[in-house]
């Protein structure tokens, strides 16, 4: 059975705005539509339809059937450009653009698209283009608030940059932190902890952007910053947690302690402006009592490390052939232990006593580092620091000579490393000018050796 249709009596004196929006207008003066949305009709205004007027006898005598909106019918309102108002002179003879109202026609035809809260309260502003007041909003794109969780003040500035360095750490600096292992723990497992424990991500795009930094020289300033910034945090993170060692946070605690060796350096790494103000002894006293402060957690949590993701670098490796370097500075550190009472000739002399204890465990190190790493120089390195107690590092600060000594034996093993590692290159060349200006016979026999091992200028015996 065919469908009836509803007849309804088509409006062909209504105004410009309703032609423009193809709805049906009452022809009222001003219409309905008009009156509703606060705007000019051009049934008052005068302004040409375009068709003829119908008297206002035959606009009261037709009915007015009921029309189905583009709303209604689920369908997104028709914008036809060709039919947009044309710009019309103002009372200053400038050309008068249309208004907002007119472009993009009434609020209730938005409002499957657009929270009409937001569209109502453009009235309440308004900018001034071409001589009309035109609506604006204080968020100009209001639809973007509800996929927006965050406050844009706080959004961190540096986010592509980080991005930048967590690239730069999974495709080379990874490499370059403690050679001998599987790349796996430094470029897999490690990162894995990182995403669970803050303060070590940090730690880990600060030595990527310091690694990045010293192989791009024109970007210097700049890593170096966001360098210091993730370090920044990253030591704020690690005392928060280290009285609450844990077999969960352990592994990410271990961790973040290697990196933080490699970012107290890099950070520290001499410069010209350095050696020029005799910094480089005191800067790295600096490093060792960093490193004091995560002292205790290989002791505390060895059984969970050995038996964790990075427990390989637990387990015994081959022994490597000792260096020659480290070979010929155990034989000097030897001879170094037996003048030592002689030295220091006070029994009582707790100095003496510190100093003693720093050069067997400088010992121990390379014997231990000689048994269990692939690389024995850069394991006790890392180590010796460690192990020094606060009395020795007073020493050094106050420029004991027999301290001093002993450290210079340190810049041997430093000079070892530092054509492998890139964070401890030229660190045992100035630590060791600075040492050999202060010191004084016969403390100067030992720094000299050192000197002579490190710089190739002197005979090595």
């Amino acid at each position: 059975m065919a469908r009836l249709r509803l007849g309804y009596t088509k409006s062909r004196g209504g105004c410009l705005r309703c032609k423009q929006r193809r709805v049906k207008c009452d022809e009222d003066r001003p219409c309905k539509a008009c009156t509703r949305h606060g705007i000019e009709c051009s049934l008052v205004t005068g302004q040409s339809t375009g068709t003829p007027q119908p008297s206002q006898s035959s606009r009261s005598s037709s009915t007015t059937p009921s029309v189905t909106t583009p709303r209604q019918r689920g369908k997104t309102p028709d914008c036809d450009f060709n039919t947009l108002p044309a710009a019309r002179p103002s009372h200053s003879g400038q050309q008068q653009l249309p208004s907002i109202s007119q472009l993009i026609g009434p609020h209730d035809q938005l409002a499957p698209y657009v929270d009409t809260t937001t569209i109502s309260s453009v009235s309440t502003r308004s900018l001034s283009l071409g001589g009309t007041p035109l609506p604006t909003s204080p968020d100009p794109y209001p639809y973007f608030a509800k996929f927006t969780s965050y406050d844009g003040e706080q959004e961190p500035a540096n986010w592509a940059s980080d991005m930048e360095l967590m690239h730069h750490y999974s495709t080379s600096c990874y490499k370059t932190i403690a050679k001998g292992y599987s790349p796996e723990i430094w470029s897999i497992e490690v990162p894995k902890l990182a995403f669970a424990h803050p303060y070590l991500l940090h730690e880990m795009l600060a030595i990527s952007a310091f690694h990045l930094a010293f192989l791009r020289p024109d970007r210097h300033e700049e890593l170096t910053v966001q360098a210091t910034h993730h370090q920044s945090r990253a030591i704020k993170g690690i005392r928060g947690v280290l009285s609450n060692l844990s077999a969960q946070n352990c592994h990410a605690l271990f961790v973040a302690s290697t990196f933080l060796f490699v970012g107290s350096l890099a950070a520290s790494r001499p410069t010209d402006e350095t050696v020029a103000q005799d910094l480089g002894l005191d800067n790295l006293v600096d490093v060792f009592l960093l490193l004091k402060g995560v002292r205790g957690i290989i002791d505390d949590a060895t059984n969970e490390l050995r038996s964790g993701p990075l427990g390989e670098i637990f387990r015994p490796m081959p022994m490597p052939d000792r260096s020659v370097g480290l070979t010929r500075l155990m034989v000097q550190l030897q001879r170094f232990l037996e003048k030592l009472p002689n030295l220091i000739p006070t029994a009582g002399d707790s100095n003496g006593a510190t100093i003693k204890l720093e050069v067997e465990r400088m010992i121990q190190c390379i014997e231990h580092a000689g048994q269990t790493s692939t690389s024995p120089e850069y394991q006790t390195l890392a180590s010796w620091p460690l192990s020094l107690s606060s009395s020795f590092i007073g020493l050094l600060r106050s420029r004991n000579q027999g301290a001093l000594a002993l450290l210079s034996y340190y810049c041997v093993i430093m000079h070892s490393t530092e054509d492998s590692y890139w964070f401890t290159r030229g660190w045992s060349v100035c630590v060791m000018k600075d040492i050999a200006k202060v010191m004084t016979s016969p403390w100067n026999q030992d720094c000299a050796w050192a000197e002579g091992w490190i710089t190739g200028q002197v005979s090595v015996q």
